[in-house]
């Protein structure tokens, strides 16, 4: 109407912010990110973590960065706001959350190795973090004439505390097993009287592996008036525990 005053009232519309989901850059990650919109003051339920990973549990929970620290729980009710969520002095903003993860555990199982029956002891398991360092236990079993050097999985062998720089086995348990080196003696040959009064000779000694058959060094001393019968660990014996040149 000509010479009248028209007041306008400005409309402002609810204040809105957008919630963008996404997660970490691995590529064995499955899951489309996606945005929603939250109005202020308003019940606004965080998403659940829908996205998948090799090796890990989606934890239920976001971050406000990749790999940082808990922010707000999935599937939980918030009210967007300056104090809970917050834009700032932004009428409409963005916020994207990074899903956080829980990575899967390996249980290490020792044993002394495939048809070893002959060494004691116990050897305490270990725990193995996907993507993280693995350590392998100190620990040995007792096997006679035989030394515990380390340990072998998965076609690897490791040495005794050895380490995998990251652990990419997505297993709930694993065994590993012993590996051993037989132990080596020095076997020295004794002439047991006295040399060049009543015998005559010398001998090299010679080196054996346990577990492994070798003929023992042909004697070349001899002593006035005895006949050679054999070899014994004990110098008084009369019964001789290997003969000549035997395997043992």
């Amino acid at each position: 109407v000509d010479g009248s005053t028209i007041e306008i009232a400005p409309d402002f519309g609810p204040r809105t912010m957008n919630i963008c989901y996404t997660t970490t850059s691995d590529p064995t990650t499955v899951g489309e990110d996606k945005c929603e919109t939250a109005t202020f003051n308003r019940a606004y339920y965080m998403s659940e973590n829908y996205y998948t990973r090799t090796g890990y549990d989606a934890a239920s929970s976001w971050s406000l960065s990749d790999g940082g620290e808990k922010a707000y729980d999935a599937d939980e009710e918030y009210y967007p706001n300056d104090d809970i969520i917050s834009c700032g002095d932004n009428l409409n903003c963005t916020k994207t959350l990074y899903a956080m993860w829980d990575p899967h555990q390996t249980t290490i199982s020792y044993a002394p190795g495939d048809s070893v029956t002959d060494a004691t002891g116990t050897v305490a398991n270990s725990t193995f973090t996907y993507d993280q360092q693995a350590i392998f236990t100190s620990d040995t079993f007792f096997r006679p004439g035989y030394t515990q050097d380390g340990w072998t999985l998965n076609g690897v062998d490791y040495d005794l505390g050895g380490t995998i720089s990251k652990w990419t086995v997505d297993e709930p348990s694993q065994t590993a097993k012993a590996t051993w080196t037989p132990e080596v003696y020095n076997i020295a040959f004794n002439m047991n009287c006295r040399p060049n009064i009543e015998g005559t000779g010398s001998m090299d000694s010679m080196s054996m592996t346990y577990g492994t058959a070798q003929t023992l060094t042909e004697n070349t001393f001899t002593r006035t008036g005895y006949t050679f019968i054999g070899w014994s660990e004990n110098e008084n014996a009369t019964v001789a525990t290997y003969e000549n040149k035997e395997s043992v």
